[in-house]
Order: structure tokens, then sequence, then C-alpha cells
């Protein structure tokens, strides 16, 4: 698997591999678990066999991949292999819609959720933040369950490392597609984040808040006014 790893770097070979029948064994090799070297390499291999080859994320979906990556995941934030698998998932996740169903299905999106923690300098977030926005795409299902698994607020807090960090504008990117910008809002304000740095992000919350300030100026309710200026005031 580590010389698949390696091979599987060009596009011809990408497509050798797969022609040959490779891509069935290295996803065997990913029920050795996220202890097993040789579920690490594989992961790898599959990792750089999805890049820029839609027909090989097919074929990784259809040999019954996403479940397994799906449970490498659980090694966490210190673990090469779930970040391998997190790569693995953001790339075959990317404009296919049968492969983002089927990653939701499987569990990932809270598994992936829980590797944002670590912060902007991890490969793990960053595989995880990727994921999660290539499944944000164009789908409401997937962004509510993003919502759902407390992955709001953790994206939030990823906005700390600034305009300079890709982590960063990946996350508020994720962020402004989801479109639940009250709850971002409010994740927003609970946490003193500066969005100004994000300027599509802070052009849509400044039009929401303004939006649901001027809403619950124009009613009676006293709890919606005091939120809506409290999420107001936070951009």
């Amino acid at each position: 698997a580590g010389a698949l790893f390696n091979v599987a770097a060009t596009s011809a070979n990408k497509e050798a591999i797969r022609e040959a029948g490779g891509i069935p064994p290295l996803v065997a090799l990913l029920a050795g678990g996220v202890e097993s070297g040789a579920a690490e390499n594989a992961a790898a291999a599959l990792w750089n066999m999805v890049i820029g080859c839609d027909v090989n994320s097919d074929a990784i979906r259809e040999a019954g991949a996403i479940p397994q990556l799906v449970a490498l995941l659980a090694g966490g934030v210190e673990s090469k292999t779930a970040e391998n698998a997190a790569g693995v998932l953001c790339n075959m996740a990317s404009g296919n819609t049968a492969t983002c169903d089927a990653i939701r299905e499987a569990g990932a999106v809270p598994q992936l959720v829980a590797l944002l923690a670590v912060g902007t300098e991890s490969g793990a977030a960053e595989n995880a933040v990727g994921a999660l926005a290539n499944l944000a795409i164009d789908c409401d299902v997937n962004r509510d369950a993003i919502r759902e698994a407390g992955g709001i607020p953790s994206l939030v807090a990823l906005l700390a490392g600034g305009a300079a960090s890709g982590v960063a504008e990946t996350a508020a990117d994720t962020l402004k597609e989801m479109e639940h910008f009250d709850a971002v809002l409010s994740a927003v304000a609970s946490a003193h984040a500066d969005t100004a740095a994000f300027e599509d992000l802070h052009a849509a919350l400044v039009n929401a808040a303004t939006a649901r300030l001027e809403a619950a100026e124009a009613g009676t309710d006293v709890a919606a006014l005091e939120r809506a200026i409290e999420q107001a005031a936070a951009v």
C-alpha cells in the first residue's frame, strides 16, 4: 500500500492501478483500523487515487470504502490514519451528490466536526473542514446535518486563524454556504469572533443581522429584539 501511495501520484498511474483491480484490495486494508500501518498507507494511497479523478472516486465508493473511511475518523486529531481518511472523503465529496449522500449516511459529519477541534494548524482539521465545505454545497440536508452536529461553533472557532489561514478561509466559505445565518450570528456573538477579514461571510452576516434587527424592531417580541441587537453588534 505504501508503494501504491507513491505510484498513484500521477494521472496515468491512477488509471493503471484502478484498471489492474487495485482499489478493492486497498479498501480491504482499511479494515485494519486506526492502529494499523497498512490501513494508514491504504488510506493515503486512496487519497492520491481520488485527487482529480472522478472515475476513481466512484470506484472507491462502489468498493464499499466510505463506511470504512468514516470508521477511521474515530482515530481523532492525533491519528495520521484519520487525517488520511478525511483527505479521501474531502476529495470524494467534491461535486458528487451520490458520494456526498453516502458520506452523510455513513455518519461522517459528527466525526468530521470533531476533527475541527484541534485548530487551524492541523492537517486533520484542514481535511475535515474541506470535506464539510464540499458536503455543504447545494445540499440542505447536509447543511442541517452539520448544524445538528455542532459544526457551526466549531467552524466559527477556526476563523481565529485569520485570512492568512487556508483552513480559516475554508471555514468562512462553509459558514456562508450553509446559510444558517441566525445560528452563525449567535455563534459569532458567543465567541466574540472577528469576521471582518472574510469579506463574503462578513457581508452576508451584516445583511442577515440588519434584516433581523429591522424585523424585530417592527414587532413586539422584546427577547427577539434583544437577540437581534446582540447579533448586529457582533458584526
